[in-house]
């Protein structure tokens, strides 16, 4: 019983080492995707494992079950949260591209251009660009 209160604890420990956060820290230069795929794939292999070193179903056990249950469960929200992350920094990152590709269209430079040194043509473009934004 000590040897499998060990293993729970160790994978627990595991666990908390496949954060997208802690990863990121360490595989420096690592894009997010790269980063949430390795997470993804050190969560399903301590998620196995505990799957492995679960006992029988049998009452014995049933309190040691339950902690495997948890682990397991634990490791199922983490992997909904890295695709959480990712799902809403790539929306967020296109989300600033089309913003940024816009902007460049329209000659936009900066978030309040001075319209003095501006050509007619540029002042324009931020102005139908004022108008679209609020409608």
């Amino acid at each position: 019983m000590e040897t499998d209160l060990a293993n729970v604890i160790s994978l627990h420990d595991a666990l908390s080492d496949t954060s997208v956060e802690y990863l990121s820290r360490t595989m420096f230069g690592k894009n997010l995707r790269h980063v949430v795929t390795i997470s993804n794939r050190l969560i399903e292999k301590v998620k196995q494992e505990s799957i492995r070193l679960q006992k029988p179903d049998e009452a014995v056990f049933s309190t040691l079950n339950q902690v495997w249950k948890v682990l397991q469960k634990n490791a199922e929200l983490r992997l909904k949260i890295n695709a959480y992350t990712e799902g809403l920094i790539m929306s967020m990152s296109q989300n600033l591209a089309n913003t940024y590709h816009e902007r460049h269209e329209n000659g936009i430079k900066k978030a309040d251009p001075n319209p003095t040194t501006m050509t007619e043509s540029a002042r324009e473009k931020v102005l139908a660009y004022k108008v679209k934004a609020f409608q």
